[in-house]
């Protein structure tokens, strides 16, 4: 199987809730997830967040990000607005507009899925996910 990319926005149909990146490994191998960038609006619409789901269908990992992020595997940050209060330094995770390194406001950026496990990124809240690139990469033996 080859690599996958999954790129795109939240919400483009403007649904309240939606599911934006749904995969099931059927490689027959491992598979490794990249997060390479996930940003959120700084002005969404409020409770808005979105979920990094994998592992076993029925018993899945749940993370669910309520901060306005900008984030992903070696994401760069621009120096203007830095807030010191709201970088974390650690884990490849950044935020910013109250983001913080708590529990509701980081996210893995590299995973790996069993065959037969998922991978899901869901959101809530009109245009939330303003933009992301994930990729699948099968493992080799």
């Amino acid at each position: 199987m080859a690599t996958i990319a999954y790129n795109g926005k939240g919400n483009p149909s403007g649904a309240q809730s939606q599911t934006l990146v749904n995969h099931t490994n059927s490689s027959g191998g491992v598979e490794r997830v990249i997060i390479s960038f996930i940003r959120t609006h700084d002005s969404s619409p409020v409770n808005g967040y979105f979920n990094i789901k994998w592992g076993n269908a029925s018993d899945l990992v749940d993370l669910q990000v309520t901060y306005h992020i900008s984030s992903g595997k070696n994401a760069a940050l621009g120096a203007t607005g830095y807030n010191t209060a709201v970088y974390q330094n650690t884990g490849n995770y950044m935020g910013h507009s109250g983001g913080g390194g708590g529990v509701t406001g980081n996210l893995p950026t590299e995973l790996y899925i069993a065959n037969g496990e998922k991978f899901m990124l869901t959101s809530y809240g009109e245009s939330h996910v303003k933009g992301y690139s994930i990729l699948v990469i099968p493992e080799s033996n």
